[in-house]
C-alpha cells in the first residue's frame, strides 16, 4: 500500500509540472493554443513537451505513456491470472488440478481479462468521461480507503 501511495507522486508531479509549463508558455509561438477540451483530455503535457523539446518531446511523452500503460496492464494481468488460478480455480473449483491444467487456466484468465479490459477501455473512450473524472474517482476512493484503514487502527 505504501508503494502504491508513493507511486501517486509521479503522475501528480508530472501533471503539475507540465500543466504549469503549458500555462506559462501559452503566449509563445511554439505552444499550441490549449482549450478546455484539451485540458479535459489530458493534452497539456504533450503540448508542453512539444513546445519545450520539439517533435522529440511529443514522441518522448507518447513513449512514456505507452511504457507506463503496458507495465501497469502487465502487472494487472499477472495479478488477476494468479488470483484466479490459485485462489479461485485451484482452491474451490478443482483442488486436484495438475500443473498443466493450472497453466491453461492462467492463460484463459489472461485472455478473458484482456478482452474485458479492452471492452471497458473502448467503452470509456466513447463516453464523455475525462481524465479529471478518473483522477477525482481515484482520489475519492483513496481518501475513503485511508480513512477506513486509520479508523480500524484506532
Amino acid at each position: 500500500m505504501i508503494g502504491g501511495l508513493s507511486w501517486f507522486s509521479i503522475p501528480f508531479c508530472l501533471a503539475t509540472t507540465f500543466g504549469l509549463a503549458a500555462r506559462a508558455m501559452q503566449g509563445l509561438q511554439e505552444m499550441h493554443t490549449i482549450t478546455t477540451k484539451d485540458i479535459t483530455q489530458g493534452l497539456a503535457m504533450p503540448y508542453a513537451a512539444q513546445a519545450l523539446m520539439g517533435t522529440g518531446g511529443a514522441v518522448f511523452v507518447l513513449l512514456m505513456i505507452f511504457m507506463a500503460c503496458t507495465a501497469g496492464f502487465s502487472a494487472d494481468i499477472v495479478s488477476v491470472a494468479a488470483v484466479f488460478t490459485y485462489d479461485v480455480y485451484g482452491a474451490y473449483i478443482n483442488p486436484t488440478a495438475s500443473g498443466v491444467k493450472l497453466l491453461r487456466m492462467s492463460h484463459l484468465a489472461v485472455v478473458i481479462w484482456s478482452v474485458c479490459m479492452a471492452i471497458i477501455a473502448t467503452g470509456i473512450t466513447h463516453t464523455t468521461i475525462g481524465v479529471n473524472y478518473l483522477v477525482t474517482c481515484v482520489r475519492s476512493l483513496t481518501y475513503r480507503f485511508m480513512r477506513f484503514t486509520l479508523t480500524l487502527r484506532c
